[in-house]
């Protein structure tokens, strides 16, 4: 049994860390632009993923840019300050942290 947790957590931490990974990619454009509504869209994706409580999209001065939270989720907030976050699970929560660099 503490094999198959194990591994549930793993491949839910790959299959999780590759979204991220498109959708950061996909909002770099937004980021440059500053345009909302696109970080918005991008990070809608995650409406199809029931694991996925929230995503938070910030700016590089680290205010939070843009964000998603499922509607059955109870009154959930951004961590105010994501530079000493990493990718990790947290109790039964997976945090997936990944930089956007804009060039």
């Amino acid at each position: 049994m503490l094999l198959e947790i194990s591994d549930f957590r793993k491949n839910t931490q790959e299959d999780l860390i590759a979204l991220v990974n498109l959708v950061a990619n996909r909002s770099t454009a937004a980021l440059m632009f500053e345009d909302n509504n696109l970080a918005n869209e991008n990070l809608a994706v995650f409406t199809s993923y029931p694991v996925v409580h929230s995503a938070c999209l910030y700016k590089a001065d680290g205010t939070v840019f843009a964000h998603f939270f499922k509607s059955d989720t109870p009154q959930s907030i951004c961590p105010e300050a994501i530079k000493k976050i990493r990718t990790q699970f947290v109790n039964f929560d997976l945090y997936v942290v990944q930089p956007i660099i804009l060039d």
